[in-house]
């Protein structure tokens, strides 16, 4: 007798709407307009990648790049061959006059990073705290173009960023 109900609450709405009884539906904004120059930042990763470790011929793994929503974000799908998989969403905030990017791996193991673009090369830090037996610490990803290719280095820092310690160097190649 319950499905009787619902499916005849389910006929009368279309009718109710038909008679003008229930509010038309609310119009969506238009989209946000990302196409200041700061929005256009990090084209220079967008694309499909195979990623080496820099200076060898060793590949890491693969990376899509890929802008989204409009072109007001840029989400990356990373596939190493010998680490967790992952990836990131990353978008210009305005009102904070910076980057944000949350990486998330298959791990769940998830950074939030702010950055910007300083001297020619991208720059996201994220304060981590301590966990897994490891002291808070930041972490610090640098990106920028050269040539065809793009370098991405990652670091850490104990010491609230007086020194940094490699954790990779990787050079994002055209996929063929």
């Amino acid at each position: 007798m319950g499905i009787r109900r619902v499916i005849g609450a389910a006929l009368l709405i279309p009718a109710a709407q038909a008679q003008g009884q229930l509010p038309p539906p609310v119009p969506r904004p238009p989209p946000q307009n990302c196409t200041a120059p700061e929005h256009r930042q990090l084209d220079f990763w967008v694309g499909d990648w195979n990623v080496y470790r820099t200076g060898t011929q060793s590949m890491a793994g693969t990376s899509r790049v890929e802008r989204i929503y409009n072109d007001c974000a840029i989400r990356e799908t990373w596939s190493p061959f010998d680490m967790n998989a992952g990836g990131s969403i990353s978008s210009y905030d305005r009102t904070a006059g910076e980057w944000r990017q949350t990486w998330v791996d298959s791990t769940a193991d998830r950074i939030d990073y702010g950055g910007r673009l300083t001297n020619g090369r991208f720059v996201f830090t994220a304060r981590r705290p301590a966990s897994r037996g490891q002291a808070e610490r930041l972490t610090r990803v640098t990106q920028w173009p050269e040539g065809n290719t793009v370098r991405q280095t990652g670091e850490t820092s104990t010491d609230d960023g007086r020194t940094w310690t490699p954790s990779y160097d990787y050079t994002y190649r055209p996929r063929p």
